[in-house]
């Protein structure tokens, strides 16, 4: 088709490319003439992106990762923040278990294990009391560090140690330590010295 103009202003007859690169500029163009169809793929980068409204975000927004934030100053965040669902996060640990159990004082020189607790405990707060008697005494042991104290009824003596001492009478007593924290609970051994009797509740906290 051969190139008309019209006396309309009109040109006709200008197949899809024949203008020269350069010909159409910002200038050409008619405000707002350009809409979101016209724009292919990719069209609009990073630097074009300056100053958009939060009006103009909707729908879910991707995984954000934090990995690139630096000096985040806790000032520039106003106002309260969104709901968080840690329904996604990975890599967060920290569990914590309760329980208890007796031990019969005399009891030969052995073991006892917590099982099922569904996760490898790092620290255990362990507290006990011996029935019928005012002897009452805590610990903490864990990977690194060990200590407990416990008191006697007899002359009201407190005895501190790196292990739980069950004692009912000078020397006699049971002997409370950690023998392993486990996979899923953990071990305490228990030595006998003497001839204890009576019966101990032994309660624990373990945190993973």
């Amino acid at each position: 088709m051969a190139i008309a103009i019209n006396g309309d202003g009109t040109i006709t007859g200008i197949s899809v490319g024949g203008l020269p690169d350069g010909v159409v500029d910002a200038g050409t163009l008619a405000a707002n003439s350009v809409d979101s169809a016209e724009l292919i793929d990719g069209a609009v980068d990073d630097s074009h992106m300056a100053a958009m409204a939060a009006s103009k975000l909707t729908g879910a927004l991707p995984a954000i990762s934090g990995a690139s934030l630096t000096n985040l100053d806790a000032r520039d965040l106003e106002n309260a923040l969104p709901a968080i669902s840690g329904a996604s996060l990975t890599g967060v640990t920290g569990s914590s278990k309760n329980g208890s159990f007796y031990l019969n004082l005399t009891t030969a020189t052995g073991t006892v294990s917590v099982t099922s607790m569904g996760f490898t405990p790092k620290h255990l707060i362990v507290h006990f009391a011996i029935d019928n008697r005012r002897l009452i005494g805590f610990g903490m042991m864990g990977t690194m560090t060990r200590f407990s104290i416990a008191s006697e009824d007899y002359n009201n003596v407190w005895w501190p140690n790196n292990s739980a001492q069950m004692r009912t009478a000078g020397g006699t007593m049971q002997q409370l330590d950690l023998s392993s924290l486990d996979s899923n609970g953990f071990t305490l051994s228990h030595t006998k010295t003497g001839s204890p009797t009576g019966s101990v509740r032994i309660s624990w906290i373990a945190f993973g």
